[in-house]
């Protein structure tokens, strides 16, 4: 049926849209409990109701944030600042996929302000630390 989302899934032939047409949220539930909430702001929350900031992850106990690679290639993730101009990174080294250093940088990674490397040392304006700081 048209405008049906059934369970094991749609054949639309179009591209389907769930959602509300008004400034309400949108609640995933299961087991009777919300588990993921969509504000009208766009704002969303994993077992939070109420985000507060543009992805809002709580829990009772630990917080677990996981993104994972299965492919097998080196991963680098980066937290961007307006523009791109500063970003904190980290990632796996991509010569050999081991542990890679936790670099405070600018956009290009020319400049790096500090540097964590994978075996505890950490550098003040340079990428390539000698000592425990």
């Amino acid at each position: 049926s048209s405008g049906i989302f059934a369970n094991g899934g749609n054949s639309f032939g179009t591209a389907a849209v769930l959602g509300t047409n008004d400034a309400q949220s949108l609640t995933f539930e299961t087991d009777a409990n919300p588990r993921m909430t969509i504000l009208a702001t766009g704002k969303v929350g994993v077992n939070e109701t109420a985000p507060t900031g543009n992805l809002h992850l709580s829990n009772t106990g630990a917080v677990d944030l996981r993104i994972q690679d299965k492919s097998g290639t080196p991963v680098t993730m980066r937290i961007l600042s307006q523009g791109g101009a500063n970003y904190i990174e980290s990632g796996t080294d991509f010569t050999n996929t081991t542990s890679a250093d936790l670099h405070f940088t600018d956009m290009m990674g020319v400049n790096k302000w500090m540097t964590i490397k994978a075996d505890g040392k950490v550098g003040i304006n340079t990428n390539a630390p000698a000592t425990n700081f």
